[in-house]
């Protein structure tokens, strides 16, 4: 700490006298122990300013409480306070900021209204301090009062206490209200701008951080180095390479390309969009690679579900002598999905020990989700049952792991457990619940959730109804789903999706359409999943050009990058038409693996249009992807036993061998 190199380096007698001739270097050390929080520094130079009568000189008493406060040492710094006859506008100030860093808002705005007692008029410092001690959502009403007093004395028009309150807001959960102080704002610099992009990025307004970066370019200002990590981390829900290039280019031309933050944010937004090529670059580019630029890279192999390609890197990491952390850990293991992948997904899981991180929550339910999405319940439960804490999240990982592989009485009992445990079900849970209800078509056990949500008073939760509409559409209560959504006060994107998907899963493709032309009108942006229940509407209603206008309209306009899934409908879109060659070579364009559900839908569409050589082929391709799935063999049997090929008598051996493994009824360890 410099601090502490001035100080030690200063020898006992002039310690004692020679810092004290100097009022600059006494200032200066002030400073920088509330700066670098050496504390004990600190009261060795305010026990030496008393020995000295330093203490009664109003300017370096007041240092000495903002010292104190800067080293959240309250009581000191409140002491120091109180004994002050002649308190001026920087006293009140400062103890002030000393409660408003530790985010004691009542306490701030107690200390304020002493001040007004005492006639002291507050500057602009008072304002940004009271301002930076609401911003919590328990002090939002704390908050609008301080930003009345402002605009009662025509404070507001300051540019620092702008920026202020837009942070509080932002920290308070009210977008609307720091919305509203932006644009009443004639007066923009940099800054505030700045910190305008940054609060909506954190809040997911990512086509409102969009606007407002392109908006500052055009009035002239040049971003900071935070706008371009938050302009690439609004591109994260909506990728798109064009954009991402346009931000890439911005960063060179203001030289910031070289910085390790924006290098890694490159290298993730690069990774969302599916360029392998860029994110290499931009990762070859980053100077002091660390942790986060590691996971960066990995995080784009996670995307293509590469898990092969996530363990090389984890191995290049370890070699670099960089040490993997739960964010890394955690995302490398969601690139294990399928049968297929449960191998690589029980490497990583023998990764993680090694690492230490087994016991962790985190990196715990991350291995939870793993091993549910890879069909591997027994090992999924063995992770719960060895976690030493259980919380909520982890709770709510299993329930959901039992509903996706089919056993939604598994998640009930694990609710009734959780209520054992002394836990409460949260939002999350009764998603995961109806999930597992729809999924069984479960409809009197989701019925009842529904009417316990519906005494609590949560049914029409934006989160919850979506949860509620899909879940009746999946037990095919068409009716039931409709009412569902009318009531619904606010149609969130998840709600409009899961109404899409219900009707595009009754085979009603042309008013799937018609709906998604409703939630357009109403300024809603669709996501990956949205398309993915538009194009599989295409597929059940045969309409080929709709679906090539939907994925251009996907990628061109909207930047949703086509994963497996979109492709998967297309596929079957072609091969429902007898369209074969072209599904094909769709699948032989494709820019990743394709896996064994693109397999597997093209063996369908050979095998409904008796394209019986094509339909082996399809069969091998799926069973090199996914050997241990029956399906194929099942597929595979059936078309050469209908054209009496010599290979079937080995085939049916085959699937004789394949043994489906009994239900086991687990029960969570206490």
């Amino acid at each position: 700490m410099k601090s502490s190199r001035v100080l030690c380096s200063l020898s006992e007698p002039f310690r004692q006298h020679a810092v004290f001739d100097d009022m600059g270097t006494l200032e200066r050390l002030l400073r920088q122990c509330g700066e670098t929080k050496e504390i004990s520094l600190g009261r060795q130079l305010h026990a030496q300013m008393i020995e000295n009568s330093y203490d009664r000189n109003a300017f370096f008493a007041n240092l000495v409480v903002q010292m104190y406060g800067k080293c959240q040492a309250l009581p000191d710094a409140y002491r120091m306070f109180s004994v002050l006859p002649n308190k001026d506008v920087y006293t009140w100030t400062f103890m002030i900021g000393a409660y408003a860093q530790i985010g004691l808002h009542r306490d701030a705005l107690s200390v304020f209204q002493q001040m007004q007692r005492d006639n002291v008029s507050p500057n602009e410092h008072t304002f940004i301090y009271l301002l930076s001690a609401c911003k919590c959502r328990e002090a939002l009403s704390e908050g609008k009062l301080v930003h009345m007093y402002i605009l009662s004395i025509s404070f507001e028009k300051g540019k620092a206490i702008a920026t202020a309150l837009v942070c509080m807001y932002s920290k308070c959960g009210s977008i609307d209200d720091a919305l509203h102080v932006f644009s009443m704002n004639p007066e923009k610099d940099t800054i505030f701008w700045n910190a305008m992009i940054s609060v909506v990025s954190e809040h997911g307004y990512n086509r409102e951080a969009e606007y407002f970066y392109e908006q500052m370019l055009v009035e002239g200002f040049l971003p900071s180095r935070g706008t371009i990590v938050s302009s690439l981390n609004s591109c994260f829900d909506y990728p798109s390479l064009l954009k991402v290039k346009r931000i890439h280019t911005r960063a060179v031309i203001c030289e910031y390309d070289s910085d390790v933050k924006i290098a890694n944010a490159l290298a993730t937004a690069y990774g969302k969009c599916g360029s392998l090529m860029h994110v290499h670059a931009a990762f070859q580019r980053t100077q002091g690679q660390n942790t986060i630029s590691w996971t960066a890279l990995m995080s784009a192999y996670v995307e293509r579900r590469q898990s092969r390609d996530v363990i090389k890197t984890l191995q290049r990491m370890v070699d670099e002598g960089v040490i993997p952390d739960q964010i890394t850990l955690a995302s490398s293991l969601t690139s294990c999905i399928g049968e297929s992948s449960l191998p690589d997904g029980k490497w990583l899981h023998c990764f993680v020990c090694i690492c230490g991180f087994d016991s962790d929550g985190v990196v715990g339910t991350a291995l939870l989700n793993m091993y549910g999405k890879c069909n591997s319940m027994e090992d999924a439960w063995r992770v719960f049952n060895k976690l030493p804490e259980r919380d909520v999240v982890c709770w709510n990982a299993m329930i959901a792991v039992c509903g996706q592989n089919g056993y939604g009485h598994w998640s009930l009992a694990l609710l009734r457990q959780m209520g054992m445990a002394n836990l409460a079900p949260n939002k999350i849970t009764f998603i995961s619940l109806l999930d597992a209800c729809a999924n069984e078509a479960a409809i009197e056990e989701g019925r009842l959730l529904h009417s316990w949500l519906l005494q609590h008073e949560i049914e029409s939760e934006h989160i919850i109804g979506a949860a509620l509409v899909n879940f009746y559409g999946k037990c095919g209560y068409l009716e039931d789903a409709q009412r569902m959504f009318q009531k619904l006060p606010l149609r969130s994107l998840s709600s409009w999706t899961a109404i899409i998907t219900t009707y595009s899963q009754r085979g009603l493709g042309r008013e799937s359409l018609c709906l998604f032309k409703q939630m357009m009108e109403e300024d809603l942006v669709p996501n990956e999943i949205t398309f993915v229940s538009l194009l599989s509407s295409c597929s059940y209603a045969g309409m080929t050009e709709t679906a090539w206008q939907i994925l251009y309209m996907m990628q061109q306009y909207y930047g949703v990058t086509a994963k497996s899934e979109h492709f998967d409908c297309l596929i079957d879109l072609l091969g429902r038409a007898g369209l074969l060659i072209q599904a094909y070579m769709l699948i032989d364009k494709m820019p990743f693996h394709p896996g064994a559900n693109t397999w597997m839908a093209f063996l369908g569409s050979c095998k409904l249009h008796n394209n019986n050589h094509q339909a082996i082929i399809s069969a091998e391709h799926a069973l090199e992807v996914d050997s241990s799935s029956a399906a194929p063999y099942v597929l595979l049997s059936n078309i050469y036993s209908t054209i009496c090929c010599e290979e079937g008598s080995a085939v049916f051996a085959t699937v004789e061998d394949f043994v489906e493994h009994d239900d086991h009824d687990f029960v969570v360890d206490s």
